[in-house]
């Protein structure tokens, strides 16, 4: 599995992080019991999630996620949205 981030929004202060986060998994292997559901070898799964990190000591204490977009198979990205990782497949 392979995994791309991109922060389009950071907000910091000492205990705590707050993102929003475009996400892209792409399987090289079947993965039935991933995360969104079942994943196959070559598919890429996209998702907006705003991420919640409290800090304690310098790490991380205490993580959220919520996703609040799926996109779709076929679904055109826009690049301020999905920076490094278009709509291809290939790149992905």
């Amino acid at each position: 599995m392979r995994e791309l981030l991109a922060v389009d929004f950071l907000m910091a202060a000492d205990d705590h992080l707050a993102l929003e986060l475009y996400t892209g998994f792409r399987a090289f292997r079947d993965r039935e019991q991933f995360t969104f559901g079942p994943l196959l070898a070559g598919e890429t799964h996209r998702c907006t999630d705003m991420v919640h990190y409290d800090l304690r000591d310098n790490l991380f204490a205490r993580i959220r996620v919520g996703s609040y977009r799926t996109w779709g198979r076929g679904e055109r990205l826009e690049t301020k949205q999905f920076p490094g990782i278009s709509g291809d497949e290939r790149d992905a």
